[in-house]
């Protein structure tokens, strides 16, 4: 923070001392190890992937769901972020990598958002979803989040006009 000793409103203020008495050519990668560990720990993510938005019955989310509790992402934690979920949260309440919460305000899902690795775009490819402007994916951007999209009309237009390359998954 330009070496002022107020920590700035979220940051943390960590300090390792370098080696005392030893020769920086002796030692040169000096305290990296123990930097590296603190620096890691800090971008660590509390979530694998975030969804927010609807979860009804017409979205299919559950065949995103269902994803997560099969062999290889059994392991990742998915974050829902909706307002009616209750009805499926009970149908996945064994699966403790499915984390369900909501409804929450903006400001809570701007910090969600900060602790998650990936956000997921899951839309249905058929009308009307796949002509509407993702207001989702809009913020996963802005938040400056790796997006994980289904792919659609409004995504290819989207990427046309303003570029972007995003890892697409089949619904």
């Amino acid at each position: 923070n330009g070496g002022n000793s107020q920590p700035f409103t979220g940051e943390v203020d960590v300090r390792i001392p370098s080696p005392k008495g030893v020769p920086f050519d002796q030692v040169p990668e000096l305290s990296l190890p123990q930097v590296t560990g603190q620096v890691l720990q800090g971008i660590e993510k509390k979530y694998d992937f975030i969804y927010t938005g609807s979860v009804k019955a017409d979205r299919k989310v559950t065949d995103l769901l269902n994803r997560f509790i099969q062999k290889d992402l059994s392991t990742r934690t998915l974050l829902i972020l909706s307002r009616d979920y209750k009805y499926i949260a009970n149908e996945y309440r064994n699966f403790s990598n499915i984390i369900f919460r909501g409804p929450v305000s903006k400001q809570e899902v701007a910090h969600y958002l900060s602790e998650s690795r990936f956000a997921i775009n899951y839309i249905p490819d058929r009308e009307p979803y796949n002509k509407q402007t993702s207001t989702k994916f809009l913020e996963y951007q802005q938040f400056n989040v790796p997006v994980i999209t289904t792919d659609y009309p409004w995504l290819g237009e989207f990427e046309y006009k303003y570029g972007g390359n995003f890892f697409k998954i089949n619904t």
